[in-house]
């Protein structure tokens, strides 16, 4: 009998371990329900109906919320509900326990379109009780993001286990990690096999078999035809070395040369750098000589976590001569940094582990050394939390002492998460530099990303660089998954001193218009005179965001420091945008081509800036309430019978409380933490006039300083379906109009009319829209699907179509309480 050498041994229990990981697998635990008294309700149907994964509940429309509800133990104050991909268990909601024991929630499938097939979701308490269901999410598995890496990481596998059996490495069994991987999450993603431990252990226990059994067979076969050694045909040492029969090796106690810092890596390669081996290895993965077994080391489900939280770091000198190059560094750090203004900035909760952190640098008025990029991309790990790199600017030419800003914008996954910012004073020559001192700077608003939220397709940050010229720098984010080039400078646009009278003008032009023709040629010539100011940089980009989002109109979110300038009334033509239209179907104007959302975020940003510079997530709508009254008492104030008739079939239909549109029912009503609020009443807007904002039917104006006093803890959605409430003027410094009035005071979103409207169609709009975002649609797309009304008809059309603009997250979405 042939006696096994070592190596033999050692392959034969490797092959032995295989079989009883798989036995253990055959044998091992899957997810299972817990306390009895649990009770979990999936889309109005008892989820212990789906707690085997081959008779789940089927998901078909990923646009509509998914609803839970349940009832829990005397006790229990928390819940919350998990969608537990194995090994994972990731929260999606945490509903309120209601005084009974019962509780609501919903979740959108929309939002977790990176995979399809098979899940299970679970409720669990803090008492203890867990109960849920299986669901399975229909799709395409190989059109999923998951169902690709699957089979990327099947492919690596069965390329590994036949390498390794061609060669006789023990890639044969290591093989089968990834092969198992790839075929149980495939199996998972076309709805055949939960994807849990047993599926797993099966499959890699299979590929484990297979290979090792290929391995060992191959190896004996190959023992037994060969009578004596063969020589190597390609010699590892050179002829007649004294350890030629055995395999060379490094002389690890020979000292080395130390590694000039000019040859090292920069800091962002180092992080995602592997440390170098302790020995040397051949291909086949043996080491090339025997050491002592190494110690087990411990699995880790994930890399250690970075600091949730960081300042922005710039480093430059305090003053500059104009056309002297000097270095900038740039990136974050565990302080604040003296001569920086930027608050603290906090990733968002979807963001685990090591990271991408893409930084942005913009300075005006300075020039980029050839060769370097005003935009890279670093990696932030545990290891490396504070990764920082340098640029080198050249300050252009000057003719006094100037200050200039240079800002650093951080985004992680397309979202903005952050700003930077340092003054640098800029000479005409060095003698002036000695008069130079610093500037303070003044601190800058903290970003707070919701958690969950999304990133819009496309991103568009608009700051003043120089108020006295009306200079707007533009920067651009995308969601990563698009691929898109995004432009490494800041572009530039100047909109000199006459924004906030451009507006008026379009709301005097288009009231002496309503409904007669002529209408939509002149808002056409009023959106090509926009498109004009919008920097060219933005139209091939918004084209290249286009043509990677085939199946859903493009999401477009503006985060403005100039409150002024209606940009969704931009036309899609030539000579700005040559490219096809995303919606060929749809007016040219860029709010009916795109789902878009506004933003204006605070211009004299603080560390208690309001509003924030990103929309907050909205609540789950459990008070809803619609404000309108009778003004045919009022003199000089038309009666509204259809702002009437639209209070009573919104209270009807969906069960909103009616408020009295007088002073005192209005504060008392918006004290009272509402989640939703809609006014059907009268509005106006007259700069010159202390009477802005809504005319009440107790003929009081309700004017924006009153609704700013207002502490609105719940970030209700307000509609404001009243005239011109959507302008705004100057004062003492700052934006002030009833739209900004409802952000400063904590809103995550706003509709509101830029000119008067017409009562007949603001009534069915209003009612559409109800009936739509209670069925899961985006407030945004909704809106963008009414201005498509919009048309170029000989006898004119109504402008209310386009008068509404979005404040909020064009992807946002209400959720009603059930």
């Amino acid at each position: 009998m042939t006696k096994l050498s070592s190596v033999d041994r050692s392959r034969v229990k490797a092959w032995l371990v295989s079989i009883g990981l798989l036995l253990g697998a055959i044998v091992g635990a899957t997810v299972t329900n817990g306390a009895a008294d649990c009770v979990v309700d999936i889309d109005g149907l008892d989820a212990s109906g789906f707690a085997r994964p081959t008779e789940p509940l089927r998901v078909t429309d990923l646009q509509r919320p998914l609803p839970f509800s349940g009832a829990v133990p005397p006790g229990t104050t928390s819940v919350q509900v998990k969608l537990v991909f194995w090994p994972l268990a990731i929260p999606v909601s945490t509903p309120a326990v209601r005084g009974g024991g019962g509780w609501t929630a919903s979740v959108s499938p929309a939002d977790y379109q990176t995979g399809v097939g098979l899940y299970y979701v679970q409720a669990t308490t803090d008492t203890g009780c867990s109960a849920g269901g299986w669901i399975r999410i229909e799709g395409d598995p190989l059109g999923s993001l998951a169902g690709r890496v699957a089979a990327i990481i099947l492919g690596l596998g069965l390329l590994f286990q036949v390498a390794g059996v061609l060669r006789g490495s023990r890639w044969a069994l290591i093989g089968a990690l990834p092969t198992g991987a790839g075929i149980a999450l495939l199996l998972q993603q076309s709805g055949a096999l939960a994807l849990d431990g047993t599926s797993w252990g099966i499959a890699t226990g299979s590929a484990a078999l297979i290979g090792g059994a290929s391995r060992v067979l191959t190896h004996w076969r190959g023992r037994h035809q060969a009578l004596s050694p063969r020589p190597r045909t390609t010699p590892r040492t050179r002829v007649g070395s004294p350890t030629e029969t055995t395999r060379s090796i490094p002389d690890v106690t020979a000292p080395t040369e130390p590694t000039s810092a000019a040859a090292r890596p920069s800091p962002d390669i180092l992080s995602h750098a592997k440390p170098p081996s302790s020995a040397a290895r051949e291909s086949d993965g043996i080491l090339s000589r025997p050491t002592a077994p190494a110690a087990p080391v411990a699995p880790s489900s994930r890399a250690p976590d970075p600091p949730r939280s960081a300042y922005g770091f710039i480093d430059s000198p305090d003053a500059v001569v104009a056309g002297d190059e000097f270095e900038v560094n740039v990136g974050l750090s565990a302080e604040p940094q003296r001569g920086v203004a930027g608050g603290e900035m906090t990733r968002p909760a979807s963001s685990q582990g090591p990271y991408k952190l893409d930084i942005q640098i913009t300075a005006d008025g300075f020039a980029l050394r050839a060769g370097e990029s005003w935009r890279r991309e670093v990696g932030v790990t545990a290891d490396e939390p504070y990764p920082k790199f340098s640029v080198h600017l050249t300050a252009q030419v000057a003719h006094s002492i100037d200050w200039r800003a240079i800002q650093v914008k951080y985004a992680i996954a397309g979202v903005p998460i952050g700003f930077a910012l340092r003054s640098v004073a800029v000479a005409s020559s060095a003698a002036e530099l000695a008069t130079v001192v610093p500037k303070p700077q003044d601190s800058r608003a903290s970003i707070e990303v919701p958690a969950g939220a999304q990133a819009a397709d496309l991103t568009v940050t608009i700051t003043v660089t120089d108020s006295t010229r009306g200079r707007l720098e533009w920067t651009f984010d995308a969601a990563p998954a698009l691929g898109v080039q995004l432009p490494h400078a800041a572009a530039y646009c100047e909109l000199g001193l006459g924004g906030a009278e451009f507006a008026r003008g379009l709301m005097q032009g288009m009231n002496r218009r309503e409904g007669k023709p002529g209408l939509y040629n002149y808002l056409a010539g009023v959106g090509q005179k926009i498109a004009t100011k919008i920097p060219d940089e933005f139209w091939p980009l918004l084209a290249s965001v286009a043509m990677q989002v085939k199946d859903r109109p493009v999401s477009v979110l503006l985060l403005c420091e100039e409150p002024y300038m209606p940009w969704d009334l931009a036309v899609l033509s030539a000579p700005h945008y040559t490219a096809a239209l995303p919606d060929p179907a749809a007016p040219p104007f860029l709010a009916a081509q795109v789902t878009l959302g506004h933003w204006v975020f605070d211009r004299h940003s603080g560390p208690n800036a309001r509003p924030k510079p990103v929309p907050p997530k909205p609540p789950v709508v459990k008070r809803f309430l619609v404000v309108s009254g009778d003004y045919s008492l009022q003199p000089g104030w038309r009666p509204l019978p259809e702002a009437t008739a639209e209070a009573g079939t919104l209270a009807g239909t969906w069960q909103a409380s009616a408020v009295n549109a007088d002073t005192e029912a209005v504060i008392t009503a918006l004290e009272g933490a509402p989640d939703l609020i809609h006014f059907a009443c009268h509005g106006e807007f007259d700069e010159h006039s202390t009477d802005n904002g809504l005319f009440l039917a107790d003929g009081q104006p309700f004017a924006p300083e009153s609704v700013m006093s207002i502490s609105l803890s719940e970030s209700p959605f307000v509609f404001l379906n009243a005239c011109q409430v959507g302008q705004g003027a100057l004062t003492l410094g700052d934006y002030a109009g009833m739209a900004q009035a409802f952000l400063f005071s904590g809103a995550s979103g706003v509709i509101a009319p830029l000119w008067s409207i017409d009562d007949t169609i603001a009534r069915g709009l209003a009612e559409r829209f109800y009936a739509r975002v209670f069925n899961g649609e985006a407030p945004a797309e909704v809106l963008r699907e009414e201005r498509m009304q919009f048309k170029n008809t000989v006898a004119g059309e109504s402008g209310t179509w386009l008068a509404y603009q979005f404040f909020g997250h064009p992807l946002m979405r209400l959720e009603r309480a059930t």
